[in-house]
This record gives C-alpha cells, structure tokens and sequence, in this order.
C-alpha cells in the first residue's frame, strides 16, 4: 500500500501529510496511524521495496511539490550509481 510504486527501481512511495504526525481530529489517534505507517513499511521491504516517505505538513505548493520531486530524481541517481559499482 504505497501512494507511487516505481517499478524499475523498487521503490514505493509513501506522501505522508499532516494526518500521520499530529492529531487531526477528536477521534484520530496518530499512534494508531504510526502503527499502521510501521506494518506498511515493514511490508514493503518484505517485498523487496524501498520505502520513500515524503513528510507533507503543509497545504498544496507547487514550489514544496517540485523541490520533493527533484529530491526523488536524484535519490534514484543515487541508486543507479550504487548498483553499478557493485
């Protein structure tokens, strides 16, 4: 359960907003939440995935949206480059 899965790099991204971090509302309970983000985490790497979490706390920004994408690209360079000196 990933919000982006990227096949070629087994990579499983994880945007996380404010909701996984604070309370949200009276019923909302973040250890719970935490508790499921853990087994969701634990379960990506079962499968052989990277887990990729973005943390998210603010309302929409194209300039937050873009900066974490470049982020991402060069996480997968990162990668790359690992991989071929093995």
């Amino acid at each position: 359960d990933a919000d982006v899965i990227i096949e070629d790099y087994k990579i499983a991204i994880l945007w996380n907003g404010p909701w996984h971090y604070r309370k949200i509302t009276k019923k909302h309970s973040v250890k719970q939440v935490q508790n499921r983000d853990n087994i969701k985490i634990r379960e990506i790497e079962n499968k052989g995935y990277i887990p990729y979490i973005i943390k998210d706390m603010g309302t929409y920004d194209k300039c937050f949206v873009e900066a974490e994408f470049e982020k991402l690209l060069e996480y997968i360079i990162n990668i790359q480059c690992h991989n071929e000196t093995k």
